[in-house]
C-alpha cells in the first residue's frame, strides 16, 4: 500500500498544478449589467478597460424621420411632416429642434422643449408649412437632445423642397365676325294732278326709285395670350402687433403674450422679439431681459407667448413687456407694448432650468 501511494502521489501533484495554471491563464469571465452597451477591444491575458474603470455610460439616441422624403421632394406651399422619439438612460432636460434652408438659415425655429422628470421615450412630431417662395434645394431637420449634464444626442435629416412649377401660357383665340348686310329700297312716286279754271294742265310724273345695297362683312381675329402672374414674396410690412399683455406666473417668472395680425393673404415668415421692461420710481423704461424667436404668420391673428424669469429690485416700482417684429429694411415699423404693472416678486435666483435663463 505504500509503494503504491509513492508511486501515485508524484502524478497527483502534477495534475494539481497543471490546473491551477490553467486557472490563472484563463480567469472568469466578466458579466455585463442588463440595460448597458459596452464596446471595448479584447486582448488575450488582458481584461477590457471598461470593466476595469465602472459601468458603462448609459447610451442616449434619437429616432428621426421625415414626409416627403428624399428622392421625393415637397412643392412650396406645400406642408413637410416630420416626428421623432429620444430614448434615452440619462437625466432629461430639455430638447431643441430647427429647421435651416439651402443658405443654412434657420427658418423654423429653434423651439425648445422642456422634458424634465419625464420617462424615456419621448415622442413629438410637427409640420413646416413651406413658404410659395421658399428657395429650392435640400432642408435639414435637426435635433438636440440635453440631460441634466449637457449636450447627449444629436439627429439630423434632409428633406427637399422642389423647384416652383413652370408658369403656365393660356392662349386664347376671339375670332368676330360681323357681316352686316343692309339693303335699301325707297321707291318713291309722286303723281300731281292739279286743274283749276286756268287752262293750265301741268301733269307731273316724277317716279323716284334709288336702291340701296350696302353690304358690310367684317372679320376681326383677336389672340390674346392670358400669362397667369406669379404672386410677388408677401410683404412684412402686412404686420402688425395688436396687443401685448403682461402677468405673472405663480413662481414669479414673467408670462406676457403678443397678438399679431397678418391683413395680407399669404404667409409671411419673420422673427420677433420680446423686451421685459422696468424703471425706477423717477426714471425711464429700461430693457433688462430679452426672449426671440420666428414663426410663420398666417393671414389673420396669431398668438405669440413666452415666459421669463427676472428678480426685480425694490426699487423697481413698474415692469410692462415689448415686442418688436424686425422689418429688414422696409418702410414700416412693427411694435406694440403692454400696459405697465407691479412687478413679480420672485425670490429665487434663476437657473438654467428657469425660462428664458442665459
Amino acid at each position: 500500500m505504500k509503494l503504491f501511494l509513492i508511486r501515485i502521489l508524484p502524478a497527483l501533484l502534477l495534475l494539481v498544478t497543471a490546473g491551477i495554471f490553467l486557472a490563472s491563464r484563463t480567469g472568469a469571465a466578466p458579466t455585463i449589467s442588463p440595460g448597458h452597451t459596452t464596446v471595448a477591444s479584447l486582448q488575450a491575458g488582458q481584461p477590457p478597460a471598461s470593466f476595469a474603470s465602472g459601468p458603462a455610460v448609459p447610451l442616449d439616441f434619437i429616432e428621426l424621420n421625415r414626409n416627403p422624403a428624399p428622392p421625393n421632394c415637397v412643392q412650396p406651399g406645400g406642408v413637410e411632416s416630420f416626428n421623432w422619439t429620444i430614448t434615452f438612460s440619462s437625466i432629461p432636460d430639455h430638447y431643441v429642434y430647427s429647421i435651416t434652408n439651402p443658405l443654412n438659415n434657420v427658418v423654423y425655429g429653434p423651439f425648445t422643449v422642456n422634458i424634465q422628470g419625464q420617462p424615456s421615450p419621448v415622442t413629438g412630431s410637427d409640420a413646416w408649412p413651406v413658404p410659395t417662395n421658399a428657395l429650392p434645394g435640400n432642408y435639414g431637420i435637426s435635433i438636440y437632445y440635453y440631460s441634466n449634464f449637457g449636450l447627449e444626442a444629436t439627429a439630423r435629416v434632409i428633406f427637399i423642397v422642389c423647384n416652383p412649377a413652370t408658369t403656365t401660357s393660356t392662349h386664347t383665340n376671339t375670332p368676330t365676325n360681323v357681316p352686316s348686310y343692309t339693303p335699301t329700297n325707297t321707291p318713291t312716286n309722286v303723281p300731281t294732278d292739279t286743274p283749276s279754271d286756268t287752262p293750265t294742265n301741268t301733269p307731273t310724273d316724277t317716279p323716284t326709285n334709288t336702291p340701296t345695297d350696302t353690304p358690310t362683312s367684317t372679320f376681326t381675329p383677336t389672340r390674346t395670350p392670358t400669362r397667369t402672374p406669379t404672386l410677388p414674396p408677401c410683404n412684412v410690412c402686412n404686420l402688425s402687433v395688436t396687443q401685448v399683455t403682461i402677468a405673472c406666473n405663480p413662481d414669479g417668472t414673467v408670462h406676457w403674450t403678443a397678438t399679431i395680425y397678418n391683413r395680407g393673404t399669404c404667409i409671411v415668415a419673420d422673427n420677433y422679439v420680446a423686451s421685459l421692461q422696468t424703471k425706477m420710481p423717477s426714471g425711464q423704461f429700461q430693457t433688462v431681459k430679452t426672449q426671440s424667436g420666428s414663426r410663420y404668420f398666417y393671414p389673420g391673428s396669431t398668438t405669440l407667448s413666452g415666459d421669463i424669469c427676472y428678480v426685480f429690485t425694490s426699487s423697481n416700482n413698474s415692469m410692462r413687456m415689448q415686442v418688436d417684429l424686425p422689418t429688414n429694411g422696409a418702410r414700416c415699423t412693427i411694435s406694440n407694448k403692454s400696459n405697465s404693472s407691479t412687478p413679480c416678486n420672485r425670490t429665487q435666483p434663476c437657473t438654467l432650468s428657469s425660462p428664458s435663463s442665459p
